[in-house]
């Protein structure tokens, strides 16, 4: 009986400890899963983040070419009108002289003509120090982004 018993004890002792072992792997295993949800899971926050960044990066450039686009129309207009104020003015230097206006007359035609093309010449400068403006931020910002991409990927 005491060898059955012996035996039995044994049996148990083993028993005991491959369920202890089984235990262990299944631990294991679990923290392993664990570990590798958690990677997937920064993976996919990671692709999210530069998702993001990579979108409001396109919005702001699209932005700025918006903005580069409106200055540039807005240069042409003022352009036009120039242009059309500078014939205008010829054509009434020709009925003035034709007319053979001459002292205070051609005096007020000649500084009409001067301050017209004075503020003409202030608008051109505003809009061409704006466009120079948004092109420098534009080609700093295109060199940033394309430095970030290089050191980034």
């Amino acid at each position: 009986r005491s060898e059955r018993d012996y035996h039995s004890m044994q049996e148990q002792d083993v028993l005991e400890r491959v369920t202890q072992m089984r235990l262990q792997l299944i631990r294991q295993r679990l923290e392993v899963e664990k570990q590798r949800q958690e990677e997937r899971r920064r993976e996919e926050e990671d692709e999210r983040s530069r998702y993001n960044l990579q979108t409001q990066q396109d919005t702001s450039r699209q932005q700025i070419i918006n903005e580069l686009q409106n200055k540039k129309k807005q240069l042409m207009e003022i352009e036009e009108a120039n242009k059309q104020l500078r014939m205008a003015l010829v054509e009434a230097k020709k009925t003035s002289k034709m007319k053979e206006m001459r002292g205070a007359g051609q005096q007020q035609l000649e500084e009409l003509e001067e301050s017209q093309q004075d503020e003409t010449a202030s608008k051109l400068d505003l809009i061409l120090a704006q466009s120079l403006q948004m092109q420098s931020l534009f080609m700093a910002y295109m060199m940033k982004d394309q430095s970030a991409s290089r050191g980034g990927g």
